[in-house]
């Protein structure tokens, strides 16, 4: 069965406008008029109509290079992936180059009607359908336009009477890869285009809606589409459309009884298509009615708890707007909390042809002077690993310290910026509590047996934490400090008074945890709004450092690159006490533990270790974690700071985020908000892509083997989608592009390695030798960057290829490379060979030292012939196991010498 087969039996035929199409015809009385979206009335509740789409589409298999004989080289990555010898090769965009074989489109529509002028909360009324392209080539593609006519077309023929809003939201899941779908998103001057904005690396309307004017029998009507993304609205662990589905409890439907078949069924869509023509138009359906599910809960939740019936672009842009609503109620303006000042000023506008009034808000006068010292002072959250290898057998457990970041962010206090000051001294520092927002520079060095510092040093490779150095940062890391025995030497600082009987945050947190809760008690675990408020309270604390570290998105209007802009509470002072408490706490309990106890790596908020429950429960009572429970007693009833997400038998590590598990726990399964967290395996894959197919045991699995069987230049072949730049500025679908990446699965080096021993394990039946070490903290910071510097170099030498360290023998290998490096003048490091260096420098020291009569040598010009001879050298250096040839010898006359040059290793 064909297309146009499919079209006559399924009355689906895509639509020409001006033409009448299943006897159904549009009218004027079929709209209400268009809704003004001013700011000044979007608090007035309306009709929605909500539109979910989807397009399913068939992508291009790889583009391969051939050899002369026909046979299949490689693939090709992009057009400009050709050798040299195949300039000829033809590819390109008129040979479907990065384009999709759009299948079909299908919607979902549900007219949203608030509880206004008698009517009662929300119509109810829906349908769907599919609409098939006018053919299989780019040509055949529908209009954004087209596309509208049928769905509104639709809604006329089962509701004759209908009176369909003129506001839209248009949504999807994942609208970076629909809406290059439409034939109008490669007309540059189209509305598409010119409305979107890149939210998330998604395509989402913010400033303008995308309109579309649709024919009716006496004229034309306008429709304003809202673009949407249900990626930006959805929880941080529920991003997936199959999650939210879980969440309505309305799930996607799966299309194999296995997750191979249901891959081999997506990677084959086309053929399903034609095989199962009902099957996959339900399919089809289900997603965007998912979407739709979606939008409707988050709009009227929107409306109950900030009054303002509108569909946000992100979840986290609500959870501000009902912050500063509470704000606002009373009388706090949400500028003045973080030190800023209302101006108006004016601007001139193309569109209005005039100038128009606006306000900025800079920071204050006082505040701004101080805001470049706050901002250096926040980092982010606390990340090592602590052994390399694989752990030992025991019972270890992932900590993690519970709701972390709006814990602490309940705990700041109304801020008096009008005092802000300059902390004077040391003893002025040391006058301060945890929860004050002091900020300070300080040269430090902690005792030497001191097993994790606390003070943190920014580099380029992350946050480092040496026994000896500088650092700037917030109160309750300093305060740490001092109670294990740093000397600190105070530079500079920063206090801002706050009230803390008012804290400006906690009424917002308390109520997103009373809300999470109650929902929580009433509903079925992992409902939509328990999730929801878990999401609204844990976000928030982005805002506050959003834009104070440079991050750059691609803006779609001027095609380039631009650095994030700040959020209304971005507020340094704020976000640097949050991290820096945060970090403290975990701080705090790592240095509490015994140290008979291991910790085998932190990760922002949490921890795995194999210590006991009474030393866990020991390790909570310094300052800091009391603060912390008082927090959290303020909170909810319950003033538990730690929890356990997953325990595991024996865990392997390899750099920071990167840890997986050898052996799960078998008998412990626990169960978070109805989802099965896959508790029993502890997986961070430290930024390597997997099959998104796989199950996490699976994954595991994956990991480990990569890890273990890994080898120098070991190349992991995976997809990529295209990006948004490539599909924006080339009007290229997203196409799953086949990408070759260097597994990089090395220490990170953020710690000192200790007791390096060769360590064997057992694996899925499989015996392997690996290195294992132990860690302690560098010296200094500038001990971690000479190591990084290392090894960047001793991957990268023209002599070898990259190394792995898998074995006690790589390691010292690298060690001494390291050793002769770090020994030598900077000058004379480069050209340092890695295998027998040492060796070749000492004999060339020695020659050239003996022709010039340094190192102790004297040159007796009575003799005729110089002593010892040239065969006396060969004999001495073999007999201590240094190669030298007579050709050696003769060399060193056209070298001078050098003191120092000989590197001070073992060999």
């Amino acid at each position: 069965m064909d297309n146009g087969e499919l079209r006559d039996k399924f009355l689906i035929k895509p639509l020409e406008l001006g033409e009448e199409w299943e006897q159904v015809a549009l009218e004027k009385d079929n709209f209400s008029p268009l809704h003004s979206t001013h700011p000044s009335r979007r608090n007035i509740p309306h009709p929605y109509l909500l539109l979910g789409f989807d397009t399913e589409f068939q992508s291009p298999p790889p583009i391969v290079e051939l050899d002369e004989s026909g046979v299949p080289q490689r693939v090709l990555r992009d057009k400009t992936d050709v050798s040299e010898d195949k300039k000829d090769f033809k590819i390109g965009r008129d040979e479907g180059w990065l384009r999709n074989e759009i299948l079909s489109y299908q919607f979902h529509c549900y007219l949203l009607s608030p509880a206004i002028e008698g009517r009662e909360k929300g119509s109810g009324k829906w349908w769907n359908g599919v609409v098939l392209p006018f053919s299989e080539g780019d040509d055949g593609r529908l209009s954004l336009k087209e596309f509208v006519s049928h769905v509104m077309s639709m809604g006329v023929k089962k509701y004759p009477d209908i009176e369909i809003p003129s506001d839209v939201y248009l949504i999807a899941h994942f609208t970076r890869a629909d809406i290059p779908g439409f034939q109008d998103f490669r007309q540059s001057e189209s509305d598409i285009r010119i409305a979107s904005s890149n939210i998330r690396n998604t395509f989402v309307s913010v400033y303008k809606d995308i309109k579309v004017t649709l024919p009716v029998n006496d004229g034309e009507v306008n429709l304003s589409l809202k673009l949407r993304d249900t990626i930006t609205l959805a929880p941080a662990l529920r991003k997936s459309l199959l999650e939210i589905g879980k969440m309505l409890k309305f799930e996607k439907i799966k299309l194999g009884e296995t997750d191979s078949e249901e891959k081999h069924i997506k990677e084959n869509m086309k053929k399903f298509k034609f095989q199962n023509w009902e099957r996959f138009r339900e399919y089809g359906i289900r997603d965007a009615e998912v979407c739709v599910r979606y939008a409707k809960e988050l709009i009227e939740i929107n409306y109950e708890e900030t009054k303002r019936y509108i569909m946000p672009a992100t979840l986290t842009s609500m959870a501000v707007s009902k912050l500063k609503l509470m704000w606002e109620k009373r009388k706090w303006k949400h500028h003045e909390i973080v030190g800023k000042e209302k101006i108006p000023d004016k601007k001139y506008s193309s569109n209005q042809k005039r100038s128009m009034k606006f306000f900025k808000y800079p920071y204050k006068d006082i505040v701004h002077w101080k805001i470049d010292f706050a901002t250096e002072s926040y980092h982010g959250g606390r990340n090592e690993q602590f052994l390399f290898g694989s752990g030992w057998e025991d019972d270890w457990l992932d900590w993690d310290l519970r709701s972390a970041y709006a814990t602490t962010m309940s705990m700041i206090g109304k801020p008096d910026w009008e005092k802000i000051r300059q902390i004077k001294d040391l003893d002025d520092l040391k006058s301060f509590k945890v929860d004050d927002l002091a900020f300070a520079s300080v040269k430090f060095e902690f005792p030497p047996e001191t097993k994790f510092p606390c003070l943190p040093e920014r580099t380029l490779h992350g946050l480092v934490f040496p026994l000896k150095g500088t650092s700037i940062c917030g109160i309750p890391e300093i305060k740490l400090a001092l109670k294990l025995n740093a000397t600190l030497e105070f530079r500079d600082g920063v206090y801002v008074p706050t009230n803390k009987d008012v804290r400006i945050f906690e009424e917002f947190i308390v109520y997103c945890i009373t809300q999470r809760q109650h929902f929580k008690k009433t509903m079925e675990k992992g409902n939509l709004y328990e999730q929801f408020w878990k999401e609204m309270g844990n976000s928030t604390y982005g805002k506050t450092a959003q834009g104070l570290r440079e991050r750059r998105v691609y803006d779609l209007k001027e095609m380039k690159a631009k650095t994030l802009e700040e959020s209304d509470i971005t507020n340094p002072f704020f976000a640097s006490f949050i991290t820096s408490f945060v970090r403290g706490t975990l701080g705090e309990i790592l240095n509490k533990l015994p140290k008979t106890v291991c910790v085998f790596s932190v990760t922002t908020d949490g921890f795995l270790t194999n210590a006991t429950d009474k030393q866990m429960e020991q390790a909570q009572t310094g300052e800091l974690c009391s603060r912390m429970r008082e927090g959290r007693k303020v909170l909810d009833a319950d003033d538990e700071i730690l929890e356990v997400k997953h325990k595991v038998r024996q865990p392997l590590g390899w750099r920071t985020r990167g840890q997986a598990t050898l052996k799960p726990y078998s008998d412990w399964d626990k169960t978070d908000d109805g989802y099965n967290k896959d508790s029993n395996y502890v997986l961070a894959k430290g930024g390597i892509t997997l099959n998104r197919n796989f199950e996490k045991w699976e994954q595991n699995s994956e990991i480990v083997k990569w890890f273990l069987e890994r080898k120098p230049n070991h190349a992991i072949r995976i997809e990529t989608l295209v990006g948004m730049k490539d599909t924006w500025e080339l009007e290229n679908d997203v196409v799953p592009q086949p990408n070759e990446r260097v597994l990089s699965m090395e220490f990170d080096w953020k710690r000192k390695p200790t007791y390096v021993t060769d360590k064997t394990v057992e694996f899925e039946g499989k015996s392997y030798t690996h290195v294992y070490w132990e860690t302690v903290p560098w010296g200094s910071i500038d001990d971690f960057l000479k190591v990084r510097d290392a090894m960047e170099q001793y991957n990268h030498r023209k002599d070898t290829q990259r190394h792995c360290l898998k074995t006690l023998s790589d390691y010292n290998e690298f060690r001494e490379y390291l050793e002769s490096q770090i020994s030598l003048p900077e000058k004379e490091r480069s050209w340092m060979r890695k295998s027998g260096g040492s060796h070749q420098r000492l004999r060339m020291s020695v020659l050239s030292g003996w022709r010039r009569g340094r190192c102790g040598f004297v040159i007796d010009e009575s003799r005729k012939r110089r002593k010892p001879s040239h065969d006396d050298w060969v004999e001495i250096f073999e007999k201590y196991g240094i190669q030298c040839s007579i050709k050696d010898v003769e060399n060193s006359k056209r070298r001078d010498f050098k003191p120092h040059t000989v590197p001070n290793t073992d060999e």
